[in-house]
Formats: structure tokens, C-alpha cells, sequence
């Protein structure tokens, strides 16, 4: 997330629509690891994927006053029909799938309207209740309108990712000020040409 947003508190819901354990790549989460209220130092980005990583190492020291790790994490077990909530600030990641099925999911964040998000360039907040208002009506159509691929895209890029059928997917986490780029690939050349 965008440094603006560190100390604005977001509740996220991991959906799975399917039952997940470790084979089929469960989220973890580290125990006590939000008690310091510190954000780690990330990095951008991990193997061939757009995510940011986080070093165990840097956990440890940055997270967990020098404990270690491995007796930290938490195996995060969820069955179809069911949800995971967390936190902003719980260090949390996706294990790797390694079943024969895909990991269908759903990721979704409640913040207050008028806070920054992280990602405020690519998709703004959407309005979903005003206790000021009794009858607020959420405007679907306006934010749905706002195509955050075209957000962060030019239209050259998005011919070419449909003529290859290859997903690059970049945003603002891959910005060279705010996570040390450690490896470059496909997706971090697409940010640093758009």
C-alpha cells in the first residue's frame, strides 16, 4: 500500500468458493505480527509475479523483536461457504497451489469513504453507506464505469496483452520509491513503460 494509507485502518474478508488447506494455497498469517505497528520493508517483486515480498529476515527483525518466523505462522484453513477477516496491518500472504483445482477467491476491503486506499490512482473508494443519509444509494454504475485498466494502461498496452493472452498486471506497489526493486520481469517493465 501507498505510505498515505499506513495508518488507515482496513478490514479485509478472503473469500475462498472453494475449501482451501495448504495443498490448494491457503493464506497464512503471522501471529502477533501486527503488535508493533510497524510496516515491514518490502520488496518488488517477488519472482515472476507483480507481488511485493517480504524476507523472512525482515520479519523477524522488523515485525517480531528477533523471534523467529517458523514459530509465528498460521496455517489459515478455510471452507468453501466461509471467511477469513484481518486486518491491514496483519502480515499475510497466499501459499502456492498445489492441487489440481484453481483457487477461486474473493478480496474485500471496508475503509472509511474519505481515507486514501492505497491504490486511489487505479480505483477510487466507493460510497456503500453514509450514516448521515437514511436512504444513500451506492452509485454502482459511475464507479463500475471506471476502468482500472485503462486507469493505469495505454491503449497500446491493452492490444497487446489481448493479442498475447498474457496477463501483466502492475500498479503503484512496483514504484521504485517505495519498495527496493530487487527483480525485474514483465510486469515490472510494463509499470516502468506506462
Amino acid at each position: 500500500l501507498d505510505p498515505k494509507c499506513w495508518n488507515v485502518h482496513q478490514v479485509t474478508a478472503w473469500i475462498p468458493l472453494l475449501s482451501v488447506a495448504t495443498l490448494e494455497g491457503c493464506l497464512q498469517v503471522i501471529e502477533h505480527g501486527h503488535l508493533s505497528g510497524n510496516v515491514a520493508t518490502h520488496t518488488s517483486c517477488a519472482g515472476e509475479t507483480w507481488y511485493v515480498d517480504l524476507h523472512e529476515s525482515v520479519i523477524e527483525q522488523e515485525l517480531l523483536n528477533g523471534a523467529k518466523m517458523k514459530d509465528k505462522i498460521v496455517d489459515c484453513p478455510v471452507k468453501a461457504g466461509s471467511v477469513l477477516f484481518f486486518g491491514n496491518t496483519m502480515p499475510h500472504r497466499s501459499l502456492e497451489n498445489f492441487s489440481e483445482k484453481i483457487r477461486w477467491s474473493l478480496d474485500l476491503r471496508w475503509q472509511k469513504y474519505d481515507e486514501p486506499n492505497g491504490m486511489d490512482e487505479v480505483k477510487p473508494n466507493l460510497l456503500i453507506r453514509d450514516k448521515s443519509q437514511k436512504t444513500h444509494a451506492t452509485d454502482w454504475n459511475t464507479w463500475n464505469a471506471l476502468n482500472r485498466i485503462t486507469a493505469v494502461e495505454s491503449e497500446k498496452d491493452q492490444k497487446e496483452l489481448k493479442e498475447t493472452f498474457e496477463p501483466v498486471i502492475y500498479g503503484p506497489w512496483m514504484s521504485k520509491e517505495r519498495w527496493e526493486r530487487v527483480h525485474n520481469n514483465k510486469h515490472t517493465l510494463a509499470f516502468d513503460n506506462s
